[in-house]
């Protein structure tokens, strides 16, 4: 059966157009996803009306609370550094985005299955939940889902911020003190030993290996209390048995027990991980693992040969 000219042409003009319409199409799906223009709100939250945010993630759980303007580590119970909420707040409490999928039923392909975050927002009395994701394969921006199940790519400053850890809000300070405030030093480990500061401005020393000596107090703050002024955290961890035996700390390597002429006594247990030049560090057996400098601890290498 052969076709007449009319109909030939007819066929064509409708291919045209369901071209035409299928790139309209795809053109508006495009606009509506990937513009800027297309970014849509996610969260917008005041400061002053936000009681608590919940963190968690694969490290810990924590919460930020609210009292007053100040916030609060609530698992600690210590106020959290100022500079560093204010940073992350900016980054969390606004958060727009590209919508890619309403209510999302496969959500393993954005990583929402294993999130690298889950983020709850108290304010008013409501509660808002935000999952993070992983990163796009260009590594521009974190998928992100929200409580009704619709996904969105964020930018990844506001990523980062969500999958903030508890020590980057706390005070690092490990220990400081005047040099000339220290009047003990006990070292318990291989090279044991015990340090006495004399009248005379000198060090008495008492090894369990090179038996009883003196050093001038020039050598001692050299070779033994160098960083007592300054020492400083890079990062925390909680203190749980998983923790502890993760960084070698159950079973320390040493324990460095520092007094001062008050008879205050700080005690450090220190497991060191000279191939990656950090320690990890129990302070006054409290919550926390400091993990920080291993050069903090060379006191415990510290041998008679050393101190000439």
């Amino acid at each position: 059966m052969k076709l007449n000219k009319s109909s030939v042409a007819a066929i064509c003009v409708l291919a045209v157009m369901l071209i035409c319409w299928f790139a309209i199409e795809k053109m508006s799906v495009e606009d509506k996803y990937n513009n800027e223009g297309a970014r849509s709100e996610i969260i917008s939250l005041e400061r002053g009306e936000t009681q608590e945010i919940a963190f968690k993630n694969s490290e810990e759980d924590f919460t930020l609370v609210n009292k007053g303007g100040s916030y609060f580590i609530k698992e600690s119970n210590v106020e959290a550094d100022v500079q560093a909420v204010s940073q992350v707040l900016d980054n969390i409490l606004k958060i727009d985005g590209k919508l890619l999928e309403k209510k999302c039923s496969d959500i393993a392909q954005y990583g929402l299955d294993t999130p690298k975050a889950v983020v709850s927002f108290t304010a008013k009395g409501e509660k808002t939940t935000l999952t993070l994701g992983n990163l796009t394969p260009a590594e521009t921006e974190y998928y992100l889902m929200n409580d009704d199940g619709d996904v969105y790519s964020i930018y990844t400053n506001a990523g980062t911020a969500l999958l903030s850890r508890r020590w980057q809000f706390m005070d690092l300070t490990l220990f400081t003190s005047a040099y000339d405030d220290i009047s003990t030093v006990s070292v318990k480990g291989e090279n044991s030993f015990s340090a006495e500061k004399e009248t005379a401005g000198t060090w008495k020393i008492e090894s369990e290996k090179d038996g009883e000596y003196e050093i001038s107090d020039e050598m001692f703050r050299e070779k033994i209390g160098l960083y007592f002024e300054n020492m400083y955290a890079k990062r925390l961890v909680a203190n749980t048995a998983e923790n502890r035996a993760l960084s070698g700390l159950d079973s320390p390597e040493g324990t460095v027990t520092i007094t001062n002429k008050r008879g205050d006594k700080t005690e450090f247990k220190v497991f060191r991980d000279k191939e990656n030049r950090e320690a990890a560090v129990i302070k006054n057996d409290g919550e926390d693992i400091f993990i920080t400098i291993d050069s903090y601890f060379d006191m415990l290498d510290v041998k008679k040969d050393n101190l000439k």
